[in-house]
């Protein structure tokens, strides 16, 4: 029995398009929405993050004003189907009062005091002040203690913070 060009080609073809096929953002992912609080007091202008420990796309969410948040990966809703990491970080806004004006030559010259001190991580910015203030403690931040599953369908996971 002979095997034909054409046959063989079309065989070929057919394998490649299953391949390609299976080369799209399949990702397994599951919606997640939950509550975060604070010492009992809901946690406003929060960011949650959700950090697959096998690896790929972190989820983010922000916390509205009674301490909801919805998780979104990549524009969509959702997380990874999976255990994860979870950080929560307060953003603050740096207290004008706080931070030192950066006098107009400073802004303009590279030769200024001023300016090197900002470059050189001496001098506050708006950024640095903002990040020193952080209130969450770092056992759910920086050095994170939560671990949490998101499994395929809702998943709802709040998170009950305490400053101590």
């Amino acid at each position: 029995m002979t095997v034909t060009l054409a046959s063989r080609l079309t065989g070929l073809l057919s394998v490649a398009l299953l391949v390609l096929a299976g080369c799209g953002d399949s990702l397994n992912t599951g919606e997640v929405t939950g509550t975060v609080t604070l010492d009992g007091e809901p946690l406003d202008n929060a960011i949650v993050t959700f950090s697959p420990e096998a690896g790929g796309p972190s989820a983010i969410g922000r916390t509205d004003a009674q301490g909801n948040y919805e998780l979104y990966r990549r524009g969509d809703p959702g997380a990874m189907v999976g255990t994860h990491k979870v950080r929560v970080t307060s953003v603050q806004e740096a207290d004008a009062e706080e931070v030192p004006e950066v006098p107009e030559e400073a802004e303009a010259s590279s030769d200024s005091d001023a300016y090197m001190q900002q470059a050189m991580g001496t001098r506050p910015s708006a950024y640095n002040m903002a990040a020193s203030q952080e209130k969450i403690p770092a056992k759910y931040n920086q050095d994170t203690t939560l671990v949490e599953t998101v499994e395929s369908g809702d998943n709802v996971i709040n998170f009950d913070l305490t400053s101590d």
